[in-house]
This record gives structure tokens, C-alpha cells and sequence, in this order.
């Protein structure tokens, strides 16, 4: 994963880079390192990041996937009603 994907994808999830850093547990002066790395192609983002990154796709679609009933809730409400 390449430094703007992974810039893409955060902002995906609703999060700023900041917050994203913030998360991911990286103080400000390699927040800083890594913005200015990850913007020169083709810099690999680091597997610590894309980790961090992918945890939080799965909590996002986790919390969209608990705001709408499942099929079988779905199936169950349209027989009853």
C-alpha cells in the first residue's frame, strides 16, 4: 500500500490523518516523518500502519453493518407483519 491510499482510506473511515495518527499511537514528529515520506511515491507504508488501518475498516463496517437489521430480522418482521 502506497502512502496516498493509505491517505484515501483513512479519510474513508471519517478520520482525519491526525486522528488516524493519533490511534495508531505516533507522536507528532513522526507524524510529521511519515506525511512527508508517505507523500513521495512509491513509498510502502509501514506494516504497523496498514494494520492499524485495517482494524478500523473492520470497526467502521462493524458499527454501518449494527445500524441495519440483518436478513433474517429483515424476513422475520415482513411474515409477522
Amino acid at each position: 500500500m502506497t502512502g496516498p491510499e493509505l491517505e484515501r482510506r483513512i479519510r474513508l473511515t471519517g478520520m482525519s490523518f491526525a486522528q488516524f495518527a493519533k490511534l495508531a499511537n505516533v507522536n507528532d514528529h513522526t507524524l510529521y516523518q511519515y506525511r512527508r515520506e508517505l507523500l513521495r511515491p512509491p513509498v510502502a507504508v509501514t506494516a504497523h500502519l496498514q494494520t492499524v488501518l485495517e482494524a478500523l475498516e473492520r470497526a467502521r463496517l462493524a458499527e454501518l453493518l449494527d445500524m441495519y437489521p440483518s436478513q433474517e430480522e429483515t424476513q422475520n418482521a415482513s411474515r409477522s407483519g
